[in-house]
């Protein structure tokens, strides 16, 4: 067999998997697009109250209130996040997952509650590294405290913040804070045993 042969089909292969990748890419955000068109971006935090709020059988306080709801003397607020699918890369080629939440402390942070509740619509592709696999959601359960740590750290000068971590723990290698964030993961049966015995 030529050299030129060779090469041609060494190429051919290293084309495929490239085609194969590209596919599977291609699949995911047109997944991703179906959901989103599905559901608003603003009835994200709606839908994450609802579900919190039926797993828990908590009743939602009214609209702008300073916290979601209460359980005993806990108060919680309820923030949510589609899985968004983002593009790096000088040409774009690289893809990855994340959640982004933003102002959880209210406009002037003046919002005071005791838990801060995140839900993250879970990534298809991570499913099986999320401690409760079978759950749409991932949560993350925070003290105040760490809700707070967040806000400081990642304020604007205009007070506002967004907060983004990265859909598998493999990401947050980056920032400490992000790492920090993947020790508060809850499953649902944790979260109903915390806070309904």
């Amino acid at each position: 067999m030529s050299s030129e042969l060779r090469t041609l089909r060494a190429e051919n292969v290293r084309l495929r998997k490239r085609i194969e990748k590209l596919e599977a890419e291609i699949v995911r955000h047109r997944e991703q697009r179906r959901r989103a068109s599905r559901h608003a971006a603003n009835s994200t935090g709606k839908e994450a109250e609802d579900y919190v709020c039926r797993l828990l059988g908590a009743k939602a306080t009214e609209r702008n209130a300073d916290h979601d709801f209460v359980i005993g003397r806990r108060r919680f607020e309820i923030k949510g996040s589609r899985c968004n699918l983002f593009y790096s890369g000088p040409d774009q080629t690289y893809s990855y997952s994340r959640w982004t939440w933003h102002n959880f402390l209210g406009v002037g942070s003046k919002k005071t509650y005791h838990r801060l509740i995140l839900v993250a619509e879970a990534d298809p592709s991570r499913k099986a590294t999320y401690r409760d696999k079978r759950s749409p959601y991932v949560i993350f359960d925070l003290p105040f405290a760490f809700a707070k740590k967040i806000a400081s750290e990642r304020a604007r000068a205009d007070g506002r913040f967004a907060f983004h971590l990265i859909s598998h723990r493999e990401g947050a290698k980056s920032s400490v804070l992000c790492r920090e964030m993947w020790k508060f993961e809850v499953t649902r049966a944790e979260l109903k045993q915390r806070y309904l015995g």
